[in-house]
């Protein structure tokens, strides 16, 4: 019975660091996020474009590498698959907890991505 309990308590835990910590969008930039461990600024002066694009990565982990060298892409997963794709301007260094990566894209999953795009339309045209 402990460990069922110990079990939900778990997966609430995480559950709620996904609903309290959603991507995000401000003056500074766009704000990647994936539970309690990740949480990435991008500044604008860093990306080239934003756009609705869906990608389906079927069986992939919800963080995931693809590419190779200074173009690969980091990948937030949710549903086997992405909802948008950020593309940056250079191939840009991230501080993951698992160690440094270079990526020349970030392609992640929204709730709503026609208001997360509208949203970034009003710092870059």
């Amino acid at each position: 019975m402990v460990l069922g309990v110990w079990g939900v308590l778990t997966m609430l835990g995480m559950l709620l660091g996904y609903l309290g910590r959603p991507h995000a969008v401000g003056p500074d930039g766009i704000r990647v996020r994936h539970g309690s461990e990740i949480d990435l600024c991008l500044p604008w002066d860093d990306i080239a474009s934003v756009e609705r694009r869906r990608h389906a990565l079927s069986g992939a982990p919800a963080l995931s590498l693809t590419g190779h060298g200074d173009d690969q892409v980091l990948n937030q997963v949710v549903q086997d698959g992405t909802d948008i794709l950020v593309t940056l301007e250079r191939p840009t260094r991230l501080r993951l907890p698992q160690g440094d990566i270079t990526v020349s894209a970030v392609r992640m999953s929204v709730d709503e991505p026609a208001a997360f795009l509208d949203a970034v339309r009003t710092h870059i045209p």
